[in-house]
C-alpha cells in the first residue's frame, strides 16, 4: 500500500511540476506581449527601393514587381547550373 502511494505521489509532482511550468510560461508569453512593442513600419522614398511601377495610391506595386522578378535570367548570368555541378554529383547540362 504504502509503495502504490510513493509512487503515486511521485507521478502527481511530476505532473503538477510540468502544468506549473507551463502556467508560468503562458504568464510569460502574456507579459511580454503586453510589454513589447513593435516599431512601425514607414513607407517612404528613403526606406523602399523600388520607383516603379507604381499602385493607384502612389505606393509601390509590389505584385507586379514580383511577377517581374519571376523572370528567367539570361543564360550567361545564370549561375544556378555551375552551382549545381559544383555542389552535386550530377551531371547537368547547360
Amino acid at each position: 500500500m504504502i509503495k502504490k502511494t510513493v509512487r503515486y505521489l511521485k507521478f502527481a509532482l511530476k505532473w503538477f511540476s510540468i502544468c506549473d511550468a507551463v502556467i508560468i510560461a503562458l504568464i510569460a508569453m502574456i507579459v511580454l506581449y503586453q510589454f513589447a512593442t513593435v516599431p512601425e513600419i514607414r513607407l517612404s522614398k528613403s526606406t523602399t527601393c523600388f520607383a516603379e511601377p507604381l499602385a493607384q495610391d502612389g505606393f509601390p506595386d509590389y505584385d507586379a514587381i514580383l511577377i517581374g522578378a519571376q523572370s528567367m535570367p539570361a543564360q550567361d548570368q545564370n549561375a544556378a547550373i555551375p552551382l549545381l555541378q559544383a555542389t552535386w554529383r550530377i551531371s547537368a547540362q547547360a
